[in-house]
C-alpha cells in the first residue's frame, strides 16, 4: 500500500502511519511499531508488494540482493518518518520488531542481521525484537542471540513462556500477539473464541508477571 509502484511511495490519508502514531501519543498511549519488511497480519503476500514477483528470480526474506535493494529502499522512507516519533527523540515509539515471526519461513541469520543493522542505520536506536510462535524450532530460526524475544500464542502460556529458557533473553516475558480469536478465510468456517476462555488465560499471563499484546484487540475485514 505503501510502495504500489517501485520508487513511488504513497503516506497519505489512512497510510499516514507517522500522524496515526502521533494520534496514539495523544491518547497517552506508547507504539510498538513492526515494519516487516514482511508483516503477515492476514495481508496479502504479508504486506509485500505484488511487483516483487516480476523479478522471476526473486527469492524474499532472504540475502537475495535485489530483494535487500528493494528492503533498504523501502525502509529508509518509512523510517525516515518515523525516526522523530522515537521515545528517544521524545516520542512515543518504545520498541521496534526485526521482521516477523521468521521462525515459521526460515533461518537465514545473515538475513536478520542485514534488516536489523538497516534498522539502526536509519537512526533507530529504541530497543530491538523479535516475534515468533512457542515452538523452539521457531525460536531458533527466527531470533538472534543479542535481541530481545517475544512470543505469539492464544492459550497455555506457562508451557509456552517455559519454552523461552532454552534461549537468552535480556527482558521480561512477553506474549507479543495473544491471539484471542482467529481469522476466517473466504467461503471456510467461520471462528469464534469464547470470551471466557480469553479472560482465562490473559489472567494466567498477568499471574505469571508477563507483558501481553492482544491480536486482534478489535478485528475487522482486510
Amino acid at each position: 500500500m505503501h510502495e504500489k509502484h517501485p520508487d513511488e511511495f504513497d503516506f497519505t490519508g489512512n497510510l499516514n502511519i507517522a500522524e496515526f502514531i502521533r494520534a496514539a501519543e495523544k491518547e497517552g498511549l506508547m507504539v510498538i511499531v513492526r515494519p516487516g519488511p514482511y508483516i503477515c497480519a492476514e495481508w496479502e503476500f504479508g504486506g509485500l508488494p505484488a511487483w516483487l514477483l516480476k523479478d522471476k528470480n526473486m527469492q524474499i526474506r532472504c540475502m537475495y540482493p535485489d530483494f535487500l535493494t528493494c528492503i533498504e529502499r523501502y525502509y529508509k522512507e518509512l523510517l525516515g518518518r518515523l525516526r522523530p516519533l522515537l521515545e528517544t527523540n521524545g516520542g512515543n515509539i518504545i520498541m521496534m520488531q526485526v521482521e516477523n515471526e521468521y521462525g515459521s519461513y526460515g533461518n537465514d541469520k545473515d538475513y536478520l542481521r542485514f534488516v536489523e543493522k538497516l534498522t539502526q542505520d536509519c537512526g533507530v536506536d529504541v530497543p530491538l525484537f523479535t516475534s515468533d510462535g512457542s515452538w523452539k524450532n521457531m525460536l531458533s530460526g527466527g531470533s538472534l542471540p543479542h535481541i530481545y524475544k517475544v512470543l505469539n500464542f492464544g492459550s497455555r502460556a506457562k508451557t509456552a513462556f517455559n519454552v523461552l529458557k532454552d534461549f537468552p533473553n535480556d527482558g521480561p516475558n512477553m506474549c507479543g500477539e495473544f491471539w484471542c480469536g482467529w481469522f476466517d478465510h473466504w467461503y471456510d468456517v467461520h471462528h469464534e473464541r469464547d470470551s471466557s476462555s480469553t479472560v482465562t488465560d490473559f489472567e494466567r499471563m498477568l499471574e505469571l508477571g508477563a507483558s501481553v499484546n492482544f491480536y486482534m484487540f478489535h478485528g475487522g475485514t482486510k
